[in-house]
């Protein structure tokens, strides 16, 4: 318990920006996943910065990332409106680490609507009980490969999560172009605002976004011949959601050529299609 409430508060740590002007944002970095800071974070704090002074949900998010953040640097985010009114705001943010512009983001917000609405057939998955959390594949690949399975993976992730697709990350196998897994905060946290919950949701949806990429060539993030990254990241909120409840995250591949991968995420809970994602990644072998 004492570990899942410290692994909340470091996420909402990290999602708590100081403001250094009106329109100036500074957010904290954390090694979440190397040297290079996690994208999801940076697209999550973007996204705090940018709904600040705006009293309306996000509905989507059209972002680059130009250069790779180093964890030991905090990042100044520059705010830019470019339109307002009662309905719908957007916002241009900037994301610079010593002077240098790293990522890029246009971020829309309006009301959510009922009216003429419809979206895809929900899909069927076993219930989440029945799955086992990260965490517990972790330890079973380190026992099952000590001296090639890095230790500093056992730390847990700050957001709580359960895979339905199964990778092995020293030997992987050919796999189809999904993947497929849940997802909540490990704590509860505030019901509002929502735009807190839709800035988590957006931390975790580049967190196995390039995957099924990866799982159709039979490559991990361990193979130290291979180069991958988060280049574009693009996410529609279509209904509200809630970050302390189960979210199911199936994810699939359209497109792997040109050392790239296209990737679209779809997020479910309570049977509702509750936000779409997009991503182009980077997959370069160095010996190619």
């Amino acid at each position: 318990m004492k570990k899942s409430k410290y692994l909340t508060n470091c996420l909402l740590e990290l999602l708590t920006l100081e403001r250094l002007s009106e329109s100036t944002y500074r957010g904290i970095s954390k090694n979440l996943v190397g040297e290079r800071v996690f994208g999801g974070q940076i697209l999550a704090q973007a996204l705090i910065a940018a709904s600040r002074d705006v009293y309306l949900p996000a509905s989507s998010l059209h972002c680059y990332f130009y250069l790779p953040g180093n964890t030991n640097i905090p990042i100044d985010y520059q705010v830019n409106e470019l339109i307002s009114s009662n309905h719908i705001s957007i916002k241009e943010v900037n994301a610079f680490q010593k002077n240098k512009n790293i990522f890029k983001g246009i971020f829309k917000f309006s009301p959510f609507k009922e009216e003429v609405k419809s979206h895809i057939k929900t899909p069927k998955f076993p219930d989440v009980d029945l799955f086992e959390d990260e965490n517990y594949h972790k330890k079973y690949f380190y026992k099952k490969y000590p001296k090639q399975f890095p230790s500093s993976l056992l730390e847990p992730f700050v957001i709580l999560s359960k895979p339905i697709t199964i990778v092995d990350p020293i030997f992987p196998q050919r796999k189809n172009n999904k993947y497929i897994e849940y997802f909540k905060t490990h704590e509860l946290i505030s019901v509002d605002p929502q735009i807190l919950h839709q800035a988590i949701a957006t931390f975790y949806s580049d967190y196995n976004l390039l995957s099924p990429s990866l799982n159709l060539h039979g490559l991990t993030f361990l193979d130290k011949s291979l180069s991958i990254a988060s280049l574009d990241h693009a996410i529609y909120f279509h209904a509200p959601l809630s970050i302390n409840e189960w979210i199911l995250y199936d994810i699939n591949t359209t497109c792997t050529a040109n050392q790239r991968g296209l990737n679209i995420g779809h997020m479910w809970q309570f049977g509702k299609l509750v936000c779409t994602t997009i991503q182009e990644n980077l997959m370069r072998l160095n010996n190619s």
